[in-house]
């Protein structure tokens, strides 16, 4: 899920959003570039052109390869990035990393609807919120399992003990 951009261009995107900007970011005072990009599976010759290029300046030379990374490898991610500045011994800049990449997941799941409909009435037009009219169907099944429990307990209990013996052979 490779994006390109920046957060301004962008105005949806968070400062935890894959990114160039972001990934620059994070990627600041890394100095092993040239590493880092063979651990993210950039050709070594397209490395040396990008150190050519930029006459061995630093950070024009990881923006250019980050930027290489995220248009080029379509599994490029926070976590991919993570493994790869572990592997060049960057394991602080790595948890940060990881870090991000969990926030976007749960971001992206917190989005989703598990019921039958929206918790609250979309209609805006009287600016209050309605409860839904029917429970979500987990809440159904959960409230039928615990009476159907209450149900076998009250049973149980007022049955005599002999003939709950005879029952339940």
């Amino acid at each position: 899920m490779a994006v390109s951009g920046n957060v301004e261009d962008n105005p949806g995107l968070g400062a935890d959003e894959f990114t160039v900007k972001n990934i620059l970011r994070q990627l600041s005072g890394v100095v092993d570039w040239k590493s880092l990009g063979i651990e993210l599976d950039i050709d070594p010759a397209k490395l040396s052109e990008i150190e050519r290029n930029y006459d061995k300046r630093v950070n024009d030379c990881r923006m250019s390869m980050v930027e290489f990374w995220v248009n080029f490898d379509t599994s490029a991610s926070w976590n991919k990035l993570a493994t790869a500045l572990e592997a060049i011994f960057q394991n602080v800049k790595a948890k940060e990393v990881r870090e991000l990449g969990r926030k976007e997941v749960l971001g992206g799941m917190a989005t989703l609807d598990v019921g039958t409909g929206p918790p609250f009435s979309k209609d805006r037009s009287n600016d209050s919120l309605e409860p839904p009219t029917t429970p979500p169907h987990s809440t159904v099944v959960a409230a039928l399992v615990v009476v159907a429990a209450l149900v076998v307990v009250f049973f149980m209990s007022s049955v005599p003990d002999e003939v709950s013996c005879k029952f339940l052979r």
